[in-house]
C-alpha cells in the first residue's frame, strides 16, 4: 500500500516538475522581453497617442510570444539616469536601443503613427537590440481610428 502511494505521489510530482519546465519564472524556454516605445507621431492628440500605444502593447501581448516590460520599468530608466524628455523627437530609435540594452532587454518596438488627409498610418517594428536588425515591420493603416480599437479594422499596407 505505501509503495502504491509513494509511486503515485512520485508521478504527479514528475508531471508537476515537467509543467514547471516550460511554464513560469523558472521555465527553461523564456520568451524574449521586449518594451514598446511610442517614439513619432504627427497630428495626433496624447490622448490618441496613449490608446495607440496600449493597442499596439495588448496586441503583442495577444501574441504571448514575448515577455512585456511595463512603461515602470522605462520611468525608473529614465528617473536613474536622470533623463528628461521635453518632446518625443528627442527620444530616437538609437536611445531606445541604449536604454532597451541598459535594461537588459531582449528586443524592443518603435511605433510610428499618424493622422494622414484620409486615414490614421500606424508603423511598428520590432528591432533585436544588441544587432538593431529589424526583425519584423508591420504597417497598418484604418479610416477611423476610434473604431479600430475594438474591431480588426486596420488594414496592412506593408511592402
Amino acid at each position: 500500500m505505501r509503495l502504491k502511494v509513494f509511486s503515485i505521489i512520485s508521478a504527479i510530482i514528475v508531471i508537476i516538475e515537467l509543467v514547471l519546465c516550460f511554464t513560469g519564472p523558472l521555465a527553461l524556454v523564456q520568451k524574449p522581453s521586449l518594451i514598446v516605445f511610442p517614439l513619432y507621431y504627427y497630428n495626433l492628440s496624447e490622448y490618441e497617442v496613449e490608446k495607440i500605444t496600449q493597442y499596439v502593447e495588448m496586441s503583442i501581448a495577444q501574441t504571448k510570444s514575448f515577455s512585456i516590460a511595463g512603461r515602470n520599468l522605462f520611468n525608473e530608466y529614465l528617473h536613474k539616469k536622470r533623463i528628461i524628455i521635453e518632446k518625443r523627437e528627442d527620444f530616437t530609435y538609437k536611445n531606445a536601443a541604449t536604454a532597451a540594452a541598459e535594461m537588459n532587454l531582449d528586443r524592443f518596438v518603435i511605433i510610428s503613427a499618424g493622422a494622414g488627409p484620409s486615414a490614421y498610418e500606424l508603423t511598428v517594428i520590432i528591432r533585436e537590440t544588441k544587432s538593431m536588425l529589424v526583425l519584423k515591420k508591420i504597417k497598418v493603416k484604418s479610416n477611423s481610428i476610434s473604431a479600430s480599437w475594438n474591431t480588426n479594422q486596420w488594414t496592412d499596407i506593408s511592402s
